[in-house]
């Protein structure tokens, strides 16, 4: 699934073209790399997003299939503190 449709459709950013342009502008990482909006997503990837306050950090567990409501996020992404290093 495309980097930009995964943050609209799991509730991390509520526009896609919000989610495009965070990966155009370079705050959205994919297992440590860079995403670009059609860069692919699979569960299990860590996914970090640059903030103003920081840098938020998921795992993901999921692919959803339609736009989900906050309430349904924790089915597609799981917090975690940092990225983990494993296979880079």
């Amino acid at each position: 699934m495309r980097a930009d449709i995964f943050l609209h459709r799991s509730a991390l950013i509520r526009r896609r073209t919000r989610a495009r342009q965070a990966c155009e502008a370079g705050r959205v990482r994919l297992s440590g790399r860079l995403a670009k909006p059609a860069s692919s997503v699979e569960p299990g990837m860590v996914l970090s997003l640059a903030s103003g306050g920081g840098e938020q950090h998921w795992k993901v567990l999921a692919l959803p299939s339609s736009p989900a409501p906050k309430s349904d996020q924790a089915r597609y992404v799981e917090p975690i503190s940092a990225p983990s290093r494993e296979g880079q």
